[in-house]
């Protein structure tokens, strides 16, 4: 070998070429700016029992405080569980809905009843979420004055 004559060892080529590779790769990500893949997305949402009576209303709400439509099945059962009333919706992002209950609309001779309230919500989160606010209000006809309002559990504890 001659004096000042530099061998290339195998190995640091393979090390430059694979960090050119890696520097070029991470570059490509970082320009690229991938769609956001959105997937279904089911929530319930279950309220505690009330008791409702003659002159009163149960108002079952729903705001979507996302950007995306969602489905909702907005729903009342008795206390055995039986579907009283039902309401399915799409609502679109920033809007509400809402469903209403009257004892006039539910055969009840003792003149008060106790009715539990669920939502049932889908769609797609573009972020991997749904923005729901769901409230359980109960109001006298008469004045409009809230007796009760109850924000939805989950049902862990």
């Amino acid at each position: 070998m001659k004096e000042g004559t530099t061998i290339m060892k195998p190995k640091g080529r393979l090390l430059k070429a694979a960090t050119l590779g890696v520097l070029m790769a991470i570059t490509a990500l970082s320009i690229t700016n991938p769609a956001k893949a959105s997937r279904p997305i089911f929530m319930q949402f279950n309220f505690g029992m009330v008791g409702i009576t003659r002159g009163q209303t149960a108002r079952l709400s729903t705001l979507n405080a996302g950007r995306e439509p969602i489905n909702l099945s907005l729903n009342f059962t008795d206390s055995a569980g039986r579907l009283i009333k039902q309401s399915f919706e799409t609502v679109e992002g920033g809007h509400a809905i809402f469903l209403d209950l009257t004892p006039g609309t539910v055969d009840d001779v003792a003149g008060r009843f106790q009715i539990h309230a669920s939502i049932e919500a889908s769609g797609r989160g573009g972020d991997g979420s749904l923005q729901i606010i769901p409230t359980l209000e109960v109001f006298d006809n008469e004045t409009g004055r809230t007796h009760v309002v109850l924000c939805a559990c989950d049902g862990s504890v």
